[in-house]
């Protein structure tokens, strides 16, 4: 038992060990360690650890004689164990999580879990969902959980918590103790524990686990290992909440913390009862309703005496029962997979059928408990997300330890330590757990969904006075007798009665529509009323207020009186709490609560609210947020760990801008240190929050809009970094407050400051706000104000997101959501981003005439379909330069979406046969498993290569597609796939694939009613307007280009006469075909600009052309292309990349102006309209005709067809090289490639530019009798501008100097640094070079080493059947061997006996 926690000690030369051990004596060669809990010592070569404790996982035994030697191998891993002498720090680490409720519990008092651990993918889900840290699915028997699990752990102190597995012991279980194989996880998660050595361990598990021999003496053998002391206590959530729930609960404690030990909870007075707690039964959406309504097998066997006599209808009125793990799955296989099938009904005779039932305030049927208020049974508050379905999260439940209970346990152990430590403040177990409780019940009564929401009336007499009054459901007598005794005099106390006289417990119900009766009496052998002044003082802030009151005055009438009216609760020196509402009766000297310290049981009054000039309300400013976190830095006493290094928000916001030299040499922080700097970025405060440990610090980003300062953040912990001399070792985000109030993000951040240092959490919405309207009340002129309002900086990013997902490139997406705020308005924007679809709500408001706003360009949205179709097309750009420049335009980050976000439409796929194939989880692909599951293609990466690994119909849904050779390779199957997101359940389809891994397909399932709806092919049209050839008045285009587009061009009318067919008339309009309907010749239209002649975008007054995108059916193409109006130029683009279509050609009539390009066009069978670029004319004409059309245009001219994809310069080439002798060059050379003009040349040679299809032969070519080099034009025009660059840098540089001599030398300076960097530069080069071909040589010798592996394997394997045919053939002839023998033997035997037998006789007949 105890190998499987502490490992096996070392045995012999070569065995591998994972072991605790603490560092006696460390070099740089070795150390001296001592080997826990067995006490060895021994020498470690070829490791120098730090002195103290330290896990070391993967040594091996290098000699045991004479003494004990290890060495490390070569995956060897060590951490250091946290300070034993650090303060209790507020993280946890959890094993076999479950639901999370040993967490929530402990989140309470400012726990926050940094490392969760279940094997269960349920649990996983559900942890994930609700941020319970860094989530792994992980099963704690594997050999390698603990150093996983500790290498995802903080490098400071933590508290561990562990429910485990109680099926060994329960007795509805089959209670086989450690014959059990469930039993063993205790070990494993002892194991961790030991390597991962935590300030704390807390354990969990029913009362049954208590009286196992087995259980106590592992839990007993890692105290002792561990130097703690057990504290356990078996305790019965029944006697504080309204459900039964007996567990055993262990706490391992240090001694030294361990003050005053672990007692029992009190009782309370009476049993609590459901309706204390949940005001009643709530009301479920209809999917939820019909799901746990229980089905005919399951009303039946609970409706059934033999398996249990309690009453399964559970009421208001009573207490429930212990919920179990297969409550609402009894009947059914378990959500968690643990059945496959429900219990048989021989074991429910046995152990019973344990679970009760409500009825539906809906329908009225009885159905199981829904999740939340199943969660309400158990203590979980309200707020905690369930993204499982109803019947899973009970399924989850039903394993739960207590949140309540855990409070009790977790708040016993602060109490301990705080009072072991001598703080000043303590914050005691029971007023945790008065707290705790009364938050859930707040929870529930304001947020629980009721059939009948509307307040209940009744009426209160009171001295003659009769009060309507109306309160909720589930408020008692008690809470309106407190909340009447404010009105009793001196000596009174208060009785409720009900109609008829008959006086009612505290802890009764009010009805509806009664008639109650609130009497006060005089107290037998009360004191005097007090007479005289009462001294009433009030310290706060540093001040001592006194204030001389009449006997029976309120307390908040002292504290209006001074100012204070925003505190509501204060303390005597004792402790005890006061209300605002307290009646004085006696002097009194009373301390304001600083809430900074006492977490949640302060609750700041609300003080008048602070505007600005336009009515919004303020953030904090940086006065009072540098002040509070100076008071609480101040105020943290043992609670931190080390010192704290705290930063300013205007030094934040300097190093934001700029980088500082640092501060502090490399290492000079020693030992454990916090740094904490709430910054200002974006009109929003965030906190960054880093630990120090050994000159590493590990970053935490902290804001209650998660992420939302990521960049900056990241940002400033370098600068930091960098500035404290520290190296980082991680950095991280999170978010235990959500901010919900546009302004309140300077106190969530300060209240995360309050938790990074130990301080308690648990604040509400409520408290946040009235917190922030204290703080505002001492606020002051502020440099930097964080409103950060929702309306405008958090729609900005949510608006920059969402332009992004649609097409925006994300460079591009924060500038575009600022003009669309700026245009549309933030009331209009955030309306649209919080209705069902957000992107169509946004684009109708768009497009509306008084905005005629574009979200996306045509190009953006071009290229965000082709990322998304994982499309590649060739380029279509007239010169590299245009293309170039175009991508650059439309580069964008692609599209990530989590498959884990989205769900698939039911009886979406089938199989083979037709059967429908459901959806599942991707974490449950398995072997011979079944159903389709979403992923991505890097998810389903290790899935390409595999075969097939279930029998059965499973498949992989992949939102996107790899590249093209994998796709093909893997064989997956191109089709589309719906989905929706599970969050707002917006629908969605992908272009993606079907990956099968069963040998039954999976496919898509065919509707048999699809409709077919004519459609009508389209084509899309540049058209180009030039001011200068145009026959109307430039204003009239600027002012309609569209309209005097259609006027000059019929075709591009719809004609409206119903007889006309355009065949016999002479009318020239646009007529559809006979299989053709459509309502406009002009579908759609886009991209509307006004350029000059160089392209730049202007007014429409001072432009030189204008150009739009429209889109017209294609057979209506042709027509429009032969009608193109004087002025106007058509051109017709390509149906798939962004580019002409292909199916036309231009040929260019260099020299000639419009009137003499018109001509030639003419004089052209072939051409189709004419075209224009700047000052240049061609006539295009069809694809087909391109020959014929350019031997009839250009006679004379070779006709070259290449499409140009790249330009090239030739040089040198001699003076008076003409194209025909470039082209008869180019040909000789076999390259696809046409001269296109002269370029830049020198004194002795000229250049020709070259456009080709495909790259060069070689880079340098033979050629009229010279070495003509090829080269990259853009690799040309890039040095002449370097050079541009150059001459006007030098000549700046030239005036500069001539102005100020002292700049040469400034010069010099500048020149010898940037030789300096370019030989750096160099040797850097040289460097990676090395790496480089020694990483190849690596990975050569790795593959042959592999190979060898291979064959190897290969000849041990055929080796082994020789050596096993060689063992049988053996055994035979020993067989065979051993048979003759004995055979030889006995025959020799009996021969021989046969002969003394002989003998005998004749011995005997002669002595006879």
């Amino acid at each position: 038992m105890e190998e499987h926690i502490f490992g096996l000690p070392p045995r012999s030369v070569g065995d591998r060990i994972d072991v605790v051990v603490d560092v006696l004596d460390s070099t740089a060669s070795g150390c001296g360690i001592r080997l826990l809990p067995f006490g060895v010592e021994c020498s470690l070569l070829g490791l120098g650890l730090p002195l103290g404790r330290v896990s070391a996982y993967g040594l091996e035994v290098f000699e045991i004689d004479p003494c004990l030697v290890l060495v490390p191998s070569a995956d060897c891993w060590w951490r250091s164990a946290p300070d034993a002498k650090e303060p209790l720090a507020p993280f946890l680490l959890e094993l076999c999580v479950g639901f999370g409720g040993m967490s929530i519990g402990a989140s309470f008092l400012g726990a926050v879990p940094v490392v969760s651990v279940d094997f269960s993918p349920l649990s996983v889900r559900h942890l994930k969902a609700n941020s319970h840290g860094q989530v792994l699915a992980l099963d704690l028997n594997d050999p390698q959980a603990s150093r996983i699990i500790h290498a995802a752990c903080p490098l400071h102190g933590f508290t561990g918590t562990m429910g485990f597995p109680c099926q060994p012991y329960s007795s509805q279980g089959r209670m086989q103790g450690w014959n059990d194989s469930r039993a063993f996880v205790l070990l494993s998660g002892l194991r961790v524990f030991w390597f991962t050595q935590p300030q704390a361990v807390i354990l969990e598990c029913v009362a049954a686990a208590r009286s196992n021999h087995d259980t106590r003496q592992a839990i007993a053998a890692f105290a002792k290992a561990m130097g703690f002391e057990i504290l356990e206590l078996t305790f019965d959530l029944g006697t504080q909440w309204p459900c039964k729930r007996l567990r055993w609960w262990t706490l391992l404690i240090p001694p030294r913390w361990n003050h005053h030990g672990l007692h029992p909870w009190p009782f309370l007075p009476s049993t609590p009862k459901i309706g204390q707690v949940l005001p009643q039964w709530g009301t479920w959406s209809e999917p939820d309703e019909t799901e746990l309504q229980l089905d005919m097998d399951e009303l039946a066997l609970y409706m059934d005496p033999r398996l249990g006599k309690e009453d399964r209808c559970l009421t208001l009125d009573s207490i429930a029962p212990t919920f179990l793990h297969s409550y609402s799955n009894a009947t059914r296989p378990c959500p968690c997979n643990c059945r496959s099938a429900g219990f048989r009904f021989g074991t429910l005779l046995d152990q019973g059928l344990r679970g009760c039932w409500v009825p539906s305030q809906v329908h009225g049927n009885p159905r199981f408990l829904h999740p939340r208020e199943l969660a309400a049974m158990l203590g979980v508050p309200d707020s905690v997300i369930l993204p499982l379905g109803p019947r899973e999260s009970n399924c989850l439940l039903g394993l739960i330890a207590s949140p309540i209970q855990m409070v009790w346990i977790y708040g016993t152990l602060v109490e301990n330590y705080q009072m072991a430590t001598g703080s000043e403040e303590v914050l005691t177990a029971l007023a945790t757990l008065e707290n705790y409780k009364r938050e859930l019940i707040r929870q529930l009564h304001d947020g629980f969904p009721a059939f009948d929401t509307q307040p209940m009336h009744f009426q209160l007499w009171s001295n003659g006075a009769c009060l309507e009054i109306m309160c909720n459901r589930a408020s008692t007598a008690g809470s309106l007798l407190s909340a009447e005794r404010i009105q009793l005099d001196w000596g009174h106390h208060g009785q409720i009665s009900a109609e008829g006289g008959l006086p009612i417990s505290d802890d009764s119900l009010l009805q509806a529509q009664g008639s109650y009766l609130l009497e006060g009496h005089g107290k037998q052998q009360a004191r005097e009323r007090p007479t005289g002044l009462l001294a009433i003082g009030i310290a706060h802030e540093q001040e001592l207020i006194i204030e001389c009151v009449e006997p029976g005055s309120f307390l908040f009438q002292v504290l209006r009186k001074h100012n204070l009216q925003h505190i509501l609760f204060l303390r005597d020196d004792l402790g005890r709490v006061y209300g605002a509402d307290f009646r004085l009766w006696r002097s009194l000297r009373l301390l304001t609560l600083p809430w900074l310290v006492s977490g949640w049981h302060t609750l700041v009054g609300r003080g008048p609210p602070t505007h600005g000039s336009d009515g919004t309300r303020l953030g904090l400013g940086d006065p009072i947020i540098w002040t509070t976190l100076q008071s609480v830095v101040r105020q943290r006493g043992l609670m931190a760990a080390g010192p704290v290094w705290v930063f300013s928000p205007k030094q934040a916001n300097t190093l934001l801008r700029t980088s500082l030299p640092p501060v502090l040499e490399a290492g000079a922080i020693q030992g454990s240190a916090q740094v904490l700097c709430i910054f200002p970025a974006d009109e929003h405060w965030a906190l960054l929050h880093g630990i120090i440990q050994d000159g590493r610090i590990a970053w935490t980003y902290f804001d209650g809009l998660r992420d939302r300062l990521f960049e900056a953040a990241s940002q400033l912990s370098q600068q930091l970094s960098a500035l404290l001399g520290v190296s980082v070792t991680s950095f991280t985000s999170a978010s235990h407050y959500t901010q919900q109030a546009e302004y309140t993000c300077g106190t969530i951040a300060l209240l995360h400051a309050c938790l990074a240092l130990g301080f308690p959490g648990g604040f509400t919405e409520d408290n946040i706000t009235r917190i922030h309207e204290h703080l505002l009340l001492h606020d002051r002129k502020a440099d930097f104000i964080g409103y950060g309002p929702l309306g405008r900086a958090d729609t900005l990013s949510e608006l920059a997101s969402l332009l992004s997902e649609h097409g925006v490139p994300a460079e591009l997406s924060r500038d575009r959501a600022t003009l669309v705020l700026e245009k549309l308005g933030t009331s209009l924007v955030q309306s649209a981003l919080r209705s069902k679809m957000p992107w169509a709500a946004l684009k109708a408001e768009a497009s509306k005439p008084s905005f005629r706003l574009r979200l996306v360009t045509p190009l953006e949205l071009s290229q965000h379909l082709q990322d998304r179709e994982k499309t590649t097309f060739g380029a279509s750009a007239s010169s590299k330069k245009q293309r170039g420049a175009r991508e650059k335009k439309l580069a964008s980050k692609p599209i990530k979406v989590d498959p884990q976000a989205l769900e698939l439409f039911p009886d979406t796929f089938v199989d083979e046969d037709g059967n429908r194939v459901g959806a599942i989880d991707f974490q449950e692909v398995a072997a011979d498993q079944s159903g389709i599951a979403l992923c991505n293609a890097e998810g389903a990466a290790p899935f390409f290569s595999s075969s097939s690994p279930s029998s059965d119909a499973l498949a992989l849904a992949l939102i996107d597609l790899p590249e093209e050779d994998i796709t093909a390779a893997a064989k997956i199957q191109k089709c589309m796939i719906p989905a929706k997101y599970k969050a707002t359940e917006e629908p969605v389809v992908f272009f993606g694939g079907l990956l099968q891994l069963g040998d039954v397909a999976v496919k898509r399932k065919a509707s048999q009613s699809m409709p077919q709806p004519a459609v009508v092919t389209t084509t899309v049209l540049k058209i180009q307007a030039y001011r200068d050839l145009l026959g109307t008045s430039w204003e009239a285009v600027s002012r309609a280009p569209i309209r005097e587009l259609a006027d000059a061009t019929p075709a591009l009318q719809l004609c409206k006469d119903s007889k006309c067919t355009g065949k016999t008339t002479d009318c020239q309009k646009a007529h559809p075909a006979v299989d053709e309907q459509y309502d406009g010749v002009i579908l759609d239209l886009w991209s509307r600009l006004f350029t000059t002649m160089e392209g730049k975008k202007t007014e429409a007054k001072e432009a030189d052309c204008f150009s739009v995108l429209i889109r017209v059916p294609s057979s209506m193409v042709s027509q429009i292309l032969q009608q193109q109006p004087v002025g106007f130029f058509f051109e017709p683009r390509c149906q798939t990349t962004k580019g002409p279509d292909p199916r036309y050609k231009v040929i260019w009539l260099p020299g000639l102006d419009h009137l003499a390009a018109s001509h030639q066009a003419k004089t052209c069978s072939k051409t189709v309209c004419l075209m224009r670029i700047k000052q240049r004319f061609g006539v295009r004409v069809l694809a087909k005709d391109e020959e014929t059309a350019f031997k009839a245009l250009r006679p004379g001219v070779p006709f070259m067809d290449v499409e140009v994809k790249q330009i090239y310069n030739l040089m040198p080439l001699p003076h008076g090289t003409q194209k025909s002798a470039v082209s008869a060059l180019l040909k000789e050379w076999n390259w696809s490639a046409k001269p296109l003009q002269p370029g830049k040349g020198n004194a002795g040679y000229m250049a020709w530019t070259i456009g080709a299809a495909t790259p060069p032969p070689r880079a340098v070519m033979p050629g009229f009798k010279l070495d003509v080099l090829i080269t990259d034009r853009y690799d040309d025009l890039a040095k002449e501008i370097r050079q541009d660059i150059q001459q006007d840098l030098d000549s700046k540089l030239k005036q500069i100097g001539t102005a100020n001599p002292d700049t040469d030398q400034r010069i010099l300076q500048l020149e010898s640094g940037l030789t300096e960097i370019q030989a750096q530069n160099k040797q850097f080069s040289q460097w990676f070079h090395d790496v480089h071909h020694t990483c190849h040589s690596t990975q050569a010798s790795i593959s042959e080493l592999q190979q060898q592996a291979v064959h190897q394997k290969q000849e041990i394997q055929r080796l082994g059947q020789e050596v096993l045919t060689g063992q049988a053939k053996f055994q035979q002839l020993v067989q065979t061997a051993v048979h003759e023998v004995k055979s030889d033997f006995a025959k020799e035997m009996n021969g021989r006996f046969d002969t003394l037998e002989a003998m005998m006789a004749k011995k005997a007949k002669h002595e006879a």
